[in-house]
């Protein structure tokens, strides 16, 4: 009885004292501050007032080399075009014209066959865009090497301007009389018939430059270039009326270049301005000397390099304009054509040599700004596959009997034409 008692007293008083407290130690919580973002780079650093100052930091012209390609007395040597030396006309187009591309191993890839001519377009990827001409008659055709070609768009007359967006082709035009100059912009979505085409715009003016028409690519805005302005069209898959970016009075730009952030360099005559976006006012950044006339413009550090009047300016941050590429009676060049490529701090640019007239070969120079040199392409590349990305070349090899000819990079290799 007294055992029972004890175990009840044991554990009543069990149940009645106070647990112990655990002993823990709180500190303060140390919570690391999170990274601050990083300044977003500039595109464009606007001087304070536009940059006028311009010296002469001139890359040294390099020399001109001759090849087994060339075929006349060459009096400035120049040296053609790489990748179509060996390459014979194939087979199918020995009696008529043809279209082909010339891959690595050099084996043309025949596009298509037929009389008359062709003039590639534009290329992108896979994808091939020529005009097909049969006397009167103009077609826009498409292929891609794997299917047959398919004609997208018919034409009375003249080139087009031809752009791939995705897999659409974009179709520059003239549409009016020469007193009252208007140029239309018409999509024509892929694998679709041509009566499916999309009106993206109408604007006035006559086209401007050899590539007048560009693509933003994350709105999809479809900007042309033409004599009286830089217009806009809405955003990919919105509807509305073209827009166009406010200039000064008077000002007609000749030649511009989209910048990733949706702003715009444009040169416009000797001047060259920027706008941050399509709604605001363009700011001048600066005035190249002379009677320069901006040919062709691209984005460059925090400014821009332009080719005006065959010369080659620089511009970053607050100048001056270093000029880094001038004609002189030494230079190879005839002329620098208005075109350019930016590569990390290398600039590309097409010239053509000074014997045009009698042996159209192409090259490009590539200049380096910070080390002021200039080389050709087989300098710095091991071939021109490596090239960066040129929209054009011309080349002629008279020992295989081709005419001259336009030739275009794409991802299969060069896309050219031959007449019979």
């Amino acid at each position: 009885m007294r055992s029972s008692i004890a175990l009840a007293c044991l554990a009543v008083t069990a149940c009645f004292s106070p647990i112990p407290e655990a002993q823990t130690q709180l500190g303060p919580v140390v919570v690391a501050p999170a990274p601050a973002p990083a300044a977003p780079r500039p595109e464009v650093v606007a001087p304070s007032t536009p940059v006028t100052a311009v010296i002469d930091a001139l890359a040294p012209n390099p020399p001109a080399t001759v090849t087994e390609t060339s075929e006349l007395p060459v009096i400035s040597h120049c040296r053609g075009d790489d990748y179509l030396r060996d390459v014979r006309r194939p087979q199918p187009c020995v009696d008529v014209g043809c279209l082909f591309a010339i891959g690595r191993d050099r084996t043309p890839q025949v596009l298509e066959v037929g009389g008359g001519g062709f003039q590639v377009l534009a290329t992108d990827g896979p994808k091939t865009a020529w005009q097909r001409i049969r006397g009167q008659t103009r077609a826009v055709m498409v292929a891609d090497g794997a299917a047959a070609p398919r004609q997208v768009a018919s034409l009375l007359e003249g080139a087009p301007v031809v752009r791939f967006d995705g897999d659409d082709l974009l179709v520059v035009e003239a549409v009016s009389s020469a007193a009252s100059p208007w140029s239309r912009v018409t999509r024509y979505p892929a694998d679709q018939p041509e009566s499916a085409r999309q009106l993206v715009m109408e604007v006035p003016g006559r086209l401007r430059m050899e590539r007048p028409l560009a693509v933003h690519a994350a709105t999809g805005r479809v900007f042309v270039l033409t004599s009286i302005g830089l217009f806009f069209s809405p955003p990919r898959r919105e509807r509305g009326l073209a827009g166009e970016l406010a200039l000064p009075r008077g000002a007609s730009p000749t030649a511009f270049s989209l910048l990733p952030s949706g702003g715009v360099l444009l040169g416009v005559g000797a001047d060259v301005w920027w706008a941050a976006s399509t709604t605001s006012a363009p700011a001048h950044l600066a005035t190249l000397p002379g009677q320069a006339v901006v040919q062709a413009i691209a984005p460059y550090g925090t400014g821009f390099v332009a080719v005006a009047s065959s010369q080659v300016f620089v511009l970053e941050g607050a100048g001056p304009i270093r000029r880094v590429l001038a004609r002189s009676d030494a230079s190879p060049y005839q002329t620098t054509e208005a075109a350019v490529v930016v590569s990390g701090r290398q600039l590309l640019l097409s010239t053509l040599c000074l014997s045009w007239s009698s042996y159209p070969g192409y090259d490009v120079a590539v200049l380096d700004p910070d080390a002021k040199t200039a080389r050709w392409w087989w300098e710095v590349y091991p071939s021109q596959w490596d090239v960066p990305d040129f929209p054009v070349s011309r080349a002629n090899v008279g020992g295989n009997q081709w005419s001259s000819v336009e030739v275009h990079r794409s991802s299969r290799g060069f896309v050219t034409s031959s007449l019979p």
